[in-house]
């Protein structure tokens, strides 16, 4: 029973327990039938009047003491000290204190009912941060998938947990190192081919120049032509996934840089800026940064009628500046859209790709964007247009 519980039976029979307490304590005491009584009843009793003091056994706390946090009942006083609980009876000037074996055991004080949501909300706390402990590693195997996916082959675990998806943990990482060996493996054959390329190449074009010109030659000068600008672009893809290291970095102010791709431009009285270019310096590679630009305008350009422009607008936040290349053209068909920017994208399904039927021109152009640490992006809608914006950061 709970600690009022016990108070209020108290209460009710404070006359009774009295009449019993104080019937031991009248002389003279018979400490010895005390003490089997005591013992049979499992009660522990102890009687103090004057300097004499008689108890059934060990001796128990002294009036005074027990009176601090005593709490009369009628005519009794009850008080727990320690782990026990006492009732505490005076007359003529002695007083007798009792506690009992089995009041000591069913009574709880008022404060333990809290204990069992205590011990639930602790509960639920442990398994909360057991739970999180579980699911640490497999967001951490997540974020590696993702960064995985994304191309980042150096993206590593940090910690790995100490149970079984520690196998999956390590295995991510594993799977990282040997796709980026594959991926390099790659890139190094594809450059190694391109450079080898270079030379008899060279070698043909030198050839058809002092060959008769005809149709026919000149046809062929033409396709060489366009092969040699294709092992050109191969060798920038490769060269850029080096990422930054590829580039030559300098500070442009980026309304004078922006003239400078128009002004260069042949067809400059198609190109019109809509609104401000924003007075921003940016810290690009000229020729890479001219080359995406171009590469966006030639191909408005080329899916837009003759006579329509093409539009240049600028947007700025706290970091990056987009530049967006907005044409009217025929549009992409949206399923095609998320595949704009892989490489040899056919050109029947998507026609606002770059390098005349290879899908390499809108390939490398991100390529760039990525290694200055921006982005490219598309939005279109058949026969109303696209939208290309290049995302870059600039110095601030």
């Amino acid at each position: 029973m709970s600690e009022d519980e016990a108070k209020q039976i108290v209460l009710e029979r404070h006359q009774q327990l009295f009449a019993m307490m104080t019937d031991v304590a009248t002389p003279p005491v018979d400490i010895e039938k005390l003490k089997v009584d005591a013992k049979k009843n499992r009660v522990q009793i102890q009687i103090n009047s004057g300097t004499k003091r008689w108890h059934t056994s060990q001796e128990l706390p002294l009036q005074d003491e027990l009176l601090v946090t005593a709490e009369k009942l009628g005519s009794l006083y009850f008080t727990r000290h320690g782990s026990k609980y006492y009732l505490l009876a005076e007359k003529n000037n002695s007083w007798i204190i009792i506690t009992s074996q089995i009041a000591n055991l069913i009574i709880y004080p008022s404060w333990l009912v809290y204990w069992p949501w205590l011990i639930v909300a602790l509960i639920l706390f442990v398994s909360y941060r057991l739970l999180i402990g579980q699911l640490k590693p497999i967001k951490a195997a997540i974020d590696s998938a993702k960064q995985i996916s994304a191309g980042n082959f150096e993206y590593k675990i940090s910690h790995h947990p100490k149970n079984d998806l520690a196998k999956l943990t390590h295995g991510l990482d594993t799977m990282a190192d040997e796709l980026n060996k594959l991926f390099s493996a790659k890139d190094d054959l594809l450059l190694a081919v391109s450079h080898e390329l270079r030379s008899p190449m060279a070698r043909m074009k030198v050839s058809f120049a002092l060959l008769e010109q005809n149709e026919i030659v000149q046809r062929l000068d033409k396709d060489l032509n366009q092969m040699d600008v294709i092992l050109g672009q191969l060798l920038e893809s490769a060269r850029l996934q080096q990422s930054n290291k590829a580039l030559h970095i300098d500070t442009y102010f980026l309304p004078n840089f922006i003239n400078e791709v128009i002004e260069e431009h042949e067809s400059r009285s198609r190109l019109v800026l809509d609104g401000e270019v924003p007075e921003i310096a940016v810290a690009i590679d000229n020729g890479r940064i001219k080359f995406v630009l171009r590469n966006l305008i030639n191909n408005a350009l080329t899916h837009s009628g003759d006579q329509q422009t093409i539009s240049i607008s600028f947007a700025i936040n706290d970091t990056h500046v987009s530049m967006a290349v907005k044409d009217q053209g025929c549009g992409i068909a949206k399923e095609y859209l998320p595949n704009i920017f892989e490489p040899f994208t056919s050109n029947k399904p998507v026609n606002n790709l770059g390098t005349k039927g290879l899908g390499l021109g809108l390939y490398l152009c991100n390529r760039i964007a990525v290694a200055h640490g921006g982005f490219l992006t598309a939005e279109s809608k058949l026969e109303k247009g696209s939208v290309f914006t290049l995302t870059i950061p600039y110095c601030t």
